[in-house]
């Protein structure tokens, strides 16, 4: 009832020839509970471990170099957006406010090319849109 588990945890680390880290018996259980994570749903592993989803997420749950491995390994697979996306490439988000100079001389030197710099993109015509909106006022059919 009095033994100190994380002393004698530290000397059974260091008499392996191992250097104790911070935290030890926290970061076993982050350890663990990222490992399951991988091959159960979340709230199975919780109920396991004995949390909730939201104590492991902010807590528990690490990135590992697995993860980092597998995502420079793999290409992403595509989702139905990112394939609808792919067909309409030429979508660009509304900007707030416009501005007609462009940068020159130095500030343009390295400086990635964006569709925004092209010149036909800034001939385009700006136009108010309609209380309406984009759609025909429809009648409730």
């Amino acid at each position: 009832a009095r033994a100190n588990l994380r002393t004698q945890f530290h000397r059974i680390i260091r008499k392996a020839g191992l250097t104790p880290w911070p935290r030890s018996f926290h970061n076993l259980r982050a350890t663990r509970q990222t490992e399951l994570a991988e091959l159960f749903p979340s709230h199975v592993v919780c109920a396991w471990i004995g949390n909730t989803e939201r104590v492991a997420e902010n807590h528990y749950l690490q990135v590992t170099d697995a993860h980092f491995t597998k995502a420079v390994a793999e290409p992403p697979k595509k989702t139905l957006a990112a394939k609808s996306a792919a067909r309409n490439p030429a979508q660009y988000p509304a900007e707030s406010q416009r501005i007609d100079q462009q940068p020159c001389g130095a500030e343009t030197q390295n400086r990635p090319v964006f569709p925004g710099d092209s010149a036909s993109y800034n001939a385009l015509p700006i136009q108010d849109i309609a209380a309406t909106g984009i759609e025909p006022v429809t009648l409730g059919l």
